[in-house]
């Protein structure tokens, strides 16, 4: 082979690693927009994101019978809260009498209210304090995962998503997902998957387990 065609050679398999190195990184901005939309995100990866709260958070609506109206005031629009409702909570929380079950129910729901209202600092205080309150419960540590993902903090939404599993939820399914979807962020997609077989096989959002599982698997399939 004589010098010129070596060259030609050597800047054609150049030319083959470019490509193979963009298209690499093409594959893995399609996952952003593909896995993004699913979760509720409305940018990608390399923008800040938006995560839909209303269609995946666990709203705690149990309040037990020593009844206070503001709090159940507050557990019952907490789902799809105006900025008015957010005094039932606050209401709730002065009350003398309050019992522990409810202050941990109004302050949750409270910091799902601001979270809504994307007042990020004053819900991670609240859903902090809640962890807090009641410290077999994992709720408030979930939705404050899902609060750093919304704020483009994914080590501080893993740290708290695992310490929401260790508390050994009832209903760990949110968390599961939560978590998966983590994973695929760093594309490590056997974790994904194992997180979402597990929250597939927990309580609560089955069909939503199932259609990231499916994606996953159909996208990236095991080896």
């Amino acid at each position: 082979m004589n010098r010129i065609s070596a060259l030609a050679l050597i800047f054609s398999l150049c030319l083959t690693s470019v490509h193979s190195e963009a298209q690499v990184r093409d594959d893995k901005k399609g996952w952003h927009k593909q896995s993004g939309s699913a979760y509720g995100i409305q940018k990608g990866r390399e923008a800040k994101t938006k995560v839909d709260f209303k269609i995946d958070m666990e709203f705690e609506t149990k309040i037990n019978r020593k009844r206070s109206e503001n709090a159940r005031a507050c557990a019952s629009h907490a789902a799809n809260p105006k900025p008015r409702d957010i005094t039932y909570c606050q209401d709730a929380l002065v009350e003398t009498d309050l019992s522990p079950e409810n202050k941990y129910v109004a302050t949750y729901n409270m910091g799902l209210m601001q979270m809504a209202f994307e007042e990020y600092d004053a819900a991670s205080e609240t859903l902090l304090n809640a962890s807090t309150l009641d410290l077999e419960k994992s709720e408030s540590l979930t939705a404050l995962a899902k609060l750093e993902i919304a704020r483009g903090n994914e080590i501080a939404a893993k740290t708290y998503v695992t310490q929401a599993l260790a508390r050994k939820p009832t209903r760990p399914a949110q968390a599961y997902i939560t978590l998966g979807y983590l994973h695929e962020r760093d594309f490590d997609f056997d974790k994904a998957r194992a997180a979402y077989e597990q929250a597939l096989a927990s309580k609560g959002s089955p069909g939503e387990a199932r259609r990231r599982l499916e994606r996953v698997n159909r996208l990236w399939p095991a080896k």
